[in-house]
């Protein structure tokens, strides 16, 4: 009887024993598993991480980087609906700022555009916006923002003083101050081949090499022009036939040839229309000849401001009546409205010098009314460019 109980009691404590084995069997692989799957969720979710930064931008997934730590990628579509993407390898940039804080500014200081204007390289043409110089040049939003200018050096110390400054213009050495941030130094050399040079003392104007872009068209589809002045002068249209088309035609092709944009050469034409009636040298303002003052070709010049210029003869710009030499006028009137700005070289062909620095003397304003005047009839018809017609504005001469 003993016995049998102890095989019983064997038999019990065996069945119990297999019976917890048989609870926890697969435990192991359960937890195995939950480990691969939390593996794989981390791996999917750091996949997704890398295909979008943290300001929304898409990573870009061709290669492309076009600078700032962006490229451009059109199989991704970026916040804006537009396909600029971040390098995969650059550090992501600062967060864009939404719509409404970029509505009225690029990151170069300029507005962007309200109008739908796109005049290309990224810029457009709005009259109801200014830009960092007074104008109305405007960022189109789509468009990938230009790279903001780079903040000035800072000033030298007097024994690392520049020679030139950042638009490329050599500092004057010679103390010369001829208005506008600019003077004359012949033993300096500026990027256009001239003498011009900056005035150490003021900040340097930045004059554009080549024509600047220009205002939005007026309604006869010319650029506006702005010198301060309404351009509301009495006038009378008077008609001069053949010789002053002639001329006239001479004047539209020589000054195309040196390079003006449709402003400058309706400008040019303007000056040339108030100067003389037929647009022949013998017509000019001879009485000052021999002298600074002296007047150069039938657009009436002032020779002072032609040295200032660039050009060099002693002869105070006698040999420049030629008709041969029309062009080398033009050209340096052109180089006065790029340097100068359009206002203040008016100013120097009415009143000298005097008048280039204070804008007002000899009737600097009242001259500059006549020219726009004349400016905007060309621009509501552009045949007066070519015709035998000549818009008359009285101004007494000076």
């Amino acid at each position: 009887m003993q016995f049998s109980s102890g095989v019983k009691l064997g038999a019990r404590l065996a069945t119990l024993l297999l019976s917890l084995v048989i609870s926890n069997c697969g435990q192991p692989n359960a937890d195995l598993n939950l480990r691969s799957k939390a593996h794989v969720e981390k791996d999917s979710a750091d996949s997704l991480r890398l295909s979008v930064a943290a300001n929304g931008y898409p990573y870009c997934t061709n290669g492309s980087n076009t600078g700032g730590g962006y490229g451009w990628d059109t199989k991704v579509t970026d916040p804006r609906g537009s396909h600029s993407c971040l390098v995969a390898t650059a550090q992501s940039p600062a967060p864009s700022p939404s719509p409404a804080s970029s509505a009225k500014t690029g990151p170069n200081g300029y507005p962007y555009c309200t109008n739908g204007s796109n005049t290309g390289g990224g810029y457009g043409w709005d009259t109801s916006v200014t830009d960092p110089r007074g104008s109305h040049s405007c960022l189109v939003r789509s468009a990938p923002a230009p790279a903001p200018a780079p903040a000035p050096a800072p000033a030298p110390t007097p024994d690392q003083k520049p020679k030139t400054g950042p638009n490329g213009y050599p500092y004057c050495t010679n103390g010369s101050n001829t208005g506008g941030g600019y003077g004359w130094d012949t033993s300096v050399t500026d990027p256009r081949g001239s003498h011009s040079c900056l005035v150490p003392s003021t900040p340097a104007p930045s004059p554009s090499p080549s024509p600047s872009p220009v205002p939005g068209p007026t309604p006869g589809g010319l650029p506006g022009l702005s010198v301060g002045v309404p351009g509301n002068a009495a006038l009378s249209i008077g008609n001069y036939g053949g010789t002053l088309q002639a001329n006239k035609q001479n004047l539209y092709t020589v000054t195309q040839q040196a390079g003006a944009t449709e402003q400058e050469l309706a400008l040019v034409i303007s000056i040339a229309m108030q100067e003389t009636t037929l647009m022949v040298a013998n017509q000019r303002d001879a009485h000052k000849d021999r002298t600074p003052s002296a007047n150069v070709s039938f657009l009436n010049l002032n020779y002072d401001m032609l040295t200032r210029l660039g050009y060099t003869g002693n002869d105070y710009g006698a040999s420049l009546n030629a008709p041969d030499q029309l062009g080398t006028v033009v050209g340096l009137l052109l180089k006065g409205f790029r340097t100068w700005g359009i206002q203040s070289t008016l100013n120097y062909i009415r009143g000298g010098y005097t008048a280039f620095q204070d804008g007002s003397s000899y009737g600097a304003a009242g001259y500059r009314n006549a020219i726009v005047t004349i400016y905007n009839q060309i621009a509501d018809d552009k045949s007066f460019e070519t015709d035998g017609r000549r818009v008359e504005v009285n101004v007494p001469g000076v």
